[in-house]
């Protein structure tokens, strides 16, 4: 933006809009008003064009290229979603009979009208393509009534808002997380890991003692690497430490919940083996709650 056209901007926002100039963000003051035109234009099938009479007037700024012969239309269907045109947008659009290969265009076809991009290809043949494979490219022939009105020069989207249902349910899932934080004990991780440690003879079975700590919300459940090194700095002597690879592979079927929820039916081990993992987790849990009270 050149000094000249900063003085046109009011004085309350001069400086931010200088602001915005020197992080690149080139702000434009909208202050030219043109047409608007609310017949939903079609981007899938075509439709009848309707009344020529504007329906109000929409601001642009005044240094857009040809923004007198710019005019406004509000576009339906989703023939042209790849190129991010949807459904309710608003399109500016430039008054003009000629078109370039990848022009977006308003071409009326035997009085209906729609947008679609422009293209001729090696043999000469002119084609307007939706910009969605759902619907197929029409070739425009000489039995076509074909007038363009306009290049499409910019695109509008409608104030986005959020689902009020979907911020709140983030919202209440932050409060539990905060709570349980608040309600978190300090309990000495490495020192249950060492007391529990001579019932571990396999390095799988330190499954058992993670999980019950997860439970306890004394460890992150998808933090295993972290907790395979906490084990290995607390008993490094210890015959049978836990792998990543092992920690993971427990965690299937009824194992990946907690262990209150354990069902040897449901369960990645079974009989004796499904006894052991089960007593460790609850020994875990036992020496958990002794430091805790």
């Amino acid at each position: 933006m050149t000094e000249q056209e900063l003085l046109q901007v009011p004085e309350e926002l001069r400086e931010t809009f200088r602001i915005l100039d020197e992080q690149g963000w080139n702000p434009q003051l909208y202050d030219t008003p043109v047409p608007y035109y609310d017949n939903r234009v079609p981007c899938g099938t075509p439709n009848e064009l309707g009344d020529v009479v504007p329906d109000g007037y929409m601001m642009l700024p005044h240094g857009l290229p040809g923004v007198e012969s710019v005019f406004g239309l509000s576009v339906s269907g989703d023939s042209m979603v790849d190129i991010g045109i949807e459904d309710g947008d608003r399109l500016d659009v430039l008054a003009t009979s000629v078109a370039h290969d990848g022009n977006i265009v308003v071409v009326m076809i035997d009085g209906r009208c729609m947008v679609k991009s422009f293209i001729t290809d090696e043999k000469g043949q002119h084609w307007l393509v939706p910009r969605n494979k759902k619907y197929r490219p029409k070739r425009l022939t000489g039995k076509d009534d074909v007038r363009i009105l306009g290049r499409v020069v910019g695109i509008h989207k409608p104030e986005p808002r959020d689902s009020y249902r979907d911020l709140m349910r983030e919202v209440r899932a932050e409060e539990l997380r905060e709570a349980a934080e608040r309600d978190t004990v300090d309990v000495p991780v490495e020192e249950v890991v060492r007391r529990v440690a001579p019932m571990v003879t396999l390095g799988r079975q330190w499954y058992a003692v993670f999980r019950a700590i997860v439970d306890k919300r004394g460890w992150g459940k998808h933090d295993v690497e972290g907790f395979v090194k906490m084990v290995a700095r607390a008993v490094p002597e210890h015959e049978h430490l836990p792998s990543v690879k092992e920690v993971n592979r427990m965690m299937v079927d009824s194992f990946a919940r907690a262990v209150p929820l354990w069902d040897e039916r449901d369960a990645p081990v079974s009989g004796e083996r499904f006894k052991a993992y089960l007593r460790i987790a609850q020994a875990t849990a036992e020496i958990w709650d002794g430091y805790a009270s």
